[in-house]
Protein backbone atom coordinates (compact mmCIF):
# COMPACT_ATOMS: atom_id res chain seq x y z
CA UNK A 1 0.00 0.00 0.00
CA UNK A 2 2.81 2.64 0.76
CA UNK A 3 4.09 2.03 -2.80
CA UNK A 4 0.64 2.54 -4.23
CA UNK A 5 -0.24 5.71 -2.46
CA UNK A 6 3.39 7.14 -3.80
CA UNK A 7 2.52 6.58 -7.18
CA UNK A 8 -1.05 7.79 -6.26
CA UNK A 9 0.48 10.93 -5.02
CA UNK A 10 3.01 10.91 -8.28
CA UNK A 11 0.49 10.60 -10.85
CA UNK A 12 -2.17 12.48 -9.26
CA UNK A 13 -3.47 15.80 -10.99
CA UNK A 14 -4.21 18.88 -8.96
CA UNK A 15 -7.46 18.42 -8.84
CA UNK A 16 -9.40 15.34 -9.99
CA UNK A 17 -8.83 11.87 -9.24
CA UNK A 18 -5.93 8.96 -9.85
CA UNK A 19 -7.62 5.62 -10.41
CA UNK A 20 -5.14 2.66 -10.06
CA UNK A 21 -5.89 -1.05 -10.74
CA UNK A 22 -3.96 -3.69 -9.35
CA UNK A 23 -3.50 -7.26 -10.72
CA UNK A 24 -1.57 -9.57 -8.54
CA UNK A 25 0.13 -11.54 -10.50
CA UNK A 26 3.10 -14.74 -9.77
CA UNK A 27 5.52 -12.34 -11.58
CA UNK A 28 4.50 -9.03 -9.33
CA UNK A 29 1.92 -6.69 -9.40
CA UNK A 30 0.30 -5.43 -12.42
CA UNK A 31 -0.53 -1.46 -11.89
CA UNK A 32 -3.02 0.04 -14.97
CA UNK A 33 -3.03 3.86 -13.57
CA UNK A 34 -6.17 6.21 -14.86
CA UNK A 35 -5.61 9.88 -14.48
CA UNK A 36 -6.95 13.04 -15.79
CA UNK A 37 -3.34 14.70 -15.99
CA UNK A 38 -2.41 16.07 -18.80
CA UNK A 39 0.97 16.14 -19.61
CA UNK A 40 2.61 12.39 -19.28
CA UNK A 41 6.54 13.26 -19.65
CA UNK A 42 9.52 11.66 -19.70
CA UNK A 43 10.41 12.87 -15.57
CA UNK A 44 6.94 10.94 -14.48
CA UNK A 45 8.00 8.55 -16.28
CA UNK A 46 11.21 7.68 -15.25
CA UNK A 47 9.88 8.31 -11.68
CA UNK A 48 7.33 5.97 -12.11
CA UNK A 49 9.83 3.24 -13.22
CA UNK A 50 11.63 4.02 -10.05
CA UNK A 51 9.22 3.29 -8.19
CA UNK A 52 8.32 0.16 -10.00
CA UNK A 53 11.71 -1.21 -9.43
CA UNK A 54 11.83 -0.28 -5.62
CA UNK A 55 8.48 -2.58 -5.08
CA UNK A 56 7.17 -5.83 -6.88
CA UNK A 57 6.03 -4.61 -9.57
CA UNK A 58 5.42 -6.79 -13.28
CA UNK A 59 3.71 -3.95 -15.16
CA UNK A 60 2.99 -0.08 -14.83
CA UNK A 61 0.37 0.98 -17.66
CA UNK A 62 -0.67 5.49 -17.33
CA UNK A 63 -3.20 5.82 -19.36
CA UNK A 64 -3.01 3.47 -21.77
CA UNK A 65 0.49 3.82 -22.48
CA UNK A 66 2.77 1.05 -21.27
CA UNK A 67 5.42 2.99 -18.63
CA UNK A 68 7.04 -0.80 -17.29
CA UNK A 69 7.67 -3.71 -18.33
CA UNK A 70 10.18 -5.42 -15.92
CA UNK A 71 8.46 -8.82 -16.38
CA UNK A 72 4.85 -10.31 -18.40
CA UNK A 73 2.47 -10.39 -15.78
CA UNK A 74 0.87 -14.00 -16.50
CA UNK A 75 -2.99 -15.48 -14.92
CA UNK A 76 -2.97 -19.14 -15.44
CA UNK A 77 -6.40 -20.17 -16.37
CA UNK A 78 -6.92 -24.55 -16.99
CA UNK A 79 -3.36 -24.25 -17.12
CA UNK A 80 -3.03 -22.19 -19.81
CA UNK A 81 -1.01 -18.92 -19.32
CA UNK A 82 -2.69 -15.93 -20.38
CA UNK A 83 -0.87 -12.28 -19.95
CA UNK A 84 -4.11 -10.01 -19.66
CA UNK A 85 -4.31 -6.63 -21.36
CA UNK A 86 -4.04 -3.85 -18.70
CA UNK A 87 -7.16 -3.36 -16.71
CA UNK A 88 -8.73 -6.69 -17.81
CA UNK A 89 -11.50 -8.02 -15.88
CA UNK A 90 -10.85 -11.13 -13.58
CA UNK A 91 -12.48 -12.38 -10.60
CA UNK A 92 -11.20 -11.23 -7.20
CA UNK A 93 -9.69 -14.75 -6.17
CA UNK A 94 -8.08 -16.85 -8.85
CA UNK A 95 -10.16 -19.43 -7.43
CA UNK A 96 -12.86 -18.28 -8.24
CA UNK A 97 -12.13 -18.54 -12.01
CA UNK A 98 -11.21 -22.10 -11.61
CA UNK A 99 -14.17 -23.27 -9.57
CA UNK A 100 -16.63 -21.21 -12.27
CA UNK A 101 -14.83 -23.19 -15.29
CA UNK A 102 -15.03 -26.67 -13.64
CA UNK A 103 -19.03 -25.97 -12.71
CA UNK A 104 -19.56 -24.90 -16.58
CA UNK A 105 -17.28 -27.53 -17.74
CA UNK A 106 -18.71 -30.00 -15.75
CA UNK A 107 -22.65 -29.15 -16.20
CA UNK A 108 -22.29 -29.84 -19.95
CA UNK A 109 -22.80 -33.18 -21.93
CA UNK A 110 -20.22 -35.48 -22.03
CA UNK A 111 -20.31 -35.32 -25.84
CA UNK A 112 -20.30 -31.85 -26.71
CA UNK A 113 -19.28 -31.56 -30.29
CA UNK A 114 -18.60 -27.69 -30.66
CA UNK A 115 -19.25 -24.96 -27.52
CA UNK A 116 -19.33 -21.58 -27.80
CA UNK A 117 -17.77 -19.16 -25.37
CA UNK A 118 -19.77 -15.68 -25.23
CA UNK A 119 -18.15 -12.85 -23.92
CA UNK A 120 -15.02 -14.90 -23.53
CA UNK A 121 -12.35 -12.24 -22.39
CA UNK A 122 -9.08 -13.29 -22.02
CA UNK A 123 -11.18 -17.14 -22.04
CA UNK A 124 -12.04 -18.03 -18.26
CA UNK A 125 -13.90 -20.92 -20.13
CA UNK A 126 -12.97 -21.10 -23.25
CA UNK A 127 -9.68 -22.84 -22.05
CA UNK A 128 -11.44 -25.41 -19.33
CA UNK A 129 -13.88 -26.23 -22.38
CA UNK A 130 -11.25 -26.32 -25.36
CA UNK A 131 -10.03 -29.72 -22.84
CA UNK A 132 -13.24 -30.98 -23.98
CA UNK A 133 -14.40 -29.81 -27.48
CA UNK A 134 -13.39 -27.36 -30.16
CA UNK A 135 -14.55 -23.81 -28.91
CA UNK A 136 -15.90 -20.48 -30.57
CA UNK A 137 -15.01 -18.02 -28.71
CA UNK A 138 -16.86 -14.07 -29.07
CA UNK A 139 -15.38 -10.99 -27.30
CA UNK A 140 -16.02 -7.53 -28.20
CA UNK A 141 -12.72 -6.01 -27.23
CA UNK A 142 -9.71 -6.91 -29.60
CA UNK A 143 -7.25 -7.30 -26.63
CA UNK A 144 -9.08 -9.67 -24.44
CA UNK A 145 -9.26 -11.93 -27.73
CA UNK A 146 -5.72 -10.96 -29.00
CA UNK A 147 -4.74 -12.07 -25.48
CA UNK A 148 -7.03 -15.57 -25.69
CA UNK A 149 -5.04 -16.19 -29.28
CA UNK A 150 -1.89 -15.65 -27.60
CA UNK A 151 -2.21 -18.26 -24.46
CA UNK A 152 -3.80 -20.81 -26.88
CA UNK A 153 -0.83 -20.98 -29.45
CA UNK A 154 1.29 -21.76 -26.24
CA UNK A 155 -1.05 -24.23 -25.09
CA UNK A 156 -1.34 -28.20 -24.77
CA UNK A 157 -4.58 -30.40 -24.91
CA UNK A 158 -6.44 -28.10 -26.10
CA UNK A 159 -9.10 -28.87 -28.84
CA UNK A 160 -9.24 -25.57 -31.37
CA UNK A 161 -10.29 -22.52 -30.53
CA UNK A 162 -11.84 -19.89 -33.14
CA UNK A 163 -12.15 -16.49 -31.77
CA UNK A 164 -13.95 -13.81 -32.93
CA UNK A 165 -14.20 -10.16 -32.10
CA UNK A 166 -18.09 -9.45 -32.11
CA UNK A 167 -20.49 -6.84 -30.57
CA UNK A 168 -22.21 -9.50 -28.79
CA UNK A 169 -24.88 -7.15 -27.35
CA UNK A 170 -26.15 -6.04 -31.19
Amino acid sequence: LPLLHRIGALTAPREGDVRISVLATPQGLDLTISTARGKIDARLTSQLAALAASGPVARVTLNGDPVVTARAPLVELSGVAVVPPPASFLQAAAEADTIMAELVSNALPKKSKRLADLFSGIGTFAFALARRAPVEAFDSDRRLIEALNAGARHAQGLKPIVTTVRDLFR
